[in-house]
């Protein structure tokens, strides 16, 4: 139990590695083979990730999968409704900011998008240790530390490496999220409904991706309102309202 928080920031530091390697790779097939290569590779890849997953996931792991009444009950929890919130409002926070980060980087910034894509791996390494012990004490400091760093953005941005000093941050502190809300789902499912823990699990990426979608609507609003220098404000209020649900 005491290697939970980096063990699951191994296999989120996954989807940044992929991020970091596949696209270039993707691009780099795109360029020089035709459009059909690329789905060559990605089949020959989802076959290299299926005789893993056959070598390395133990064939005798416990099953509690309940019916799935059980596993809905779970979204009639308060509590864990509460706690859905959570990831749902930090992410939106991030990519409030992130959605707009060619133009941020280009036209305000003056610095190449590409000089952060290295920093998710190390941030959810980082987050991984920061998600033991009591995490979500500590996740209600973090969002008063991202509610901060957003604030000086504001500020640092117009001095490229002031401004991209921020942006790592930012991604560290988005990353500790991650690993800190999928423990803290599937704790709460394991206290109310036992049966609902593979669901519980599932909870956190929906909550991503609700985020995502509206914390990129909500930037976008921004924009057209306010112009790009107004997002990290937007990002702030985000923050203080996930720090608030927390």
């Amino acid at each position: 139990p005491s290697y939970q928080g980096r063990s699951v920031s191994y296999i989120l530091g996954g989807f940044g590695i992929a991020n970091v390697l596949g696209v270039p790779i993707g691009t780099f097939v795109g360029q020089h083979f035709e459009w059909q290569a690329a789905f060559i590779l990605t089949a020959l890849m989802g076959v290299a990730a299926l005789v893993l997953n056959a070598i390395v996931i133990p064939a005798n792991l416990s099953n509690s999968k309940g019916s799935l009444k059980e596993q809905l009950s779970l979204l009639t929890n308060g509590r864990i409704m509460l706690a859905f919130l959570i990831p749902v409002l930090g992410t939106a926070g991030v990519f409030s900011i992130y959605t707009y980060i060619r133009p941020l980087m280009d036209n305000v910034m003056a610095v190449p998008a590409g000089s952060v894509s290295w920093v998710t791996i190390f941030s959810t390494w980082i987050g991984g240790h920061v998600a033991s012990g009591n995490a979500l004490g500590r996740l209600r400091i973090v969002f008063l530390i991202q509610t901060a760093i957003y604030i000086l953005f504001f500020f640092a941005a117009p001095v490229p490496v002031l401004g991209l000093i921020f942006l790592i941050l930012s991604a560290c502190v988005s990353n500790i999220l991650n690993v800190t809300a999928q423990l803290y789902l599937i704790e709460l499912s394991v206290e109310h409904s036992p049966a609902s823990r593979d669901f519980a699990s599932s909870l956190n990426p929906v909550a991503a991706n609700t985020g995502i979608a509206g914390g990129s609507a909500l930037g976008g609003m921004v924009v057209g309102a306010g112009g790009l220098a107004a997002l990290p404000w937007a990002a702030a209020c985000i923050a203080l309202s996930a720090f608030a649900v927390t």
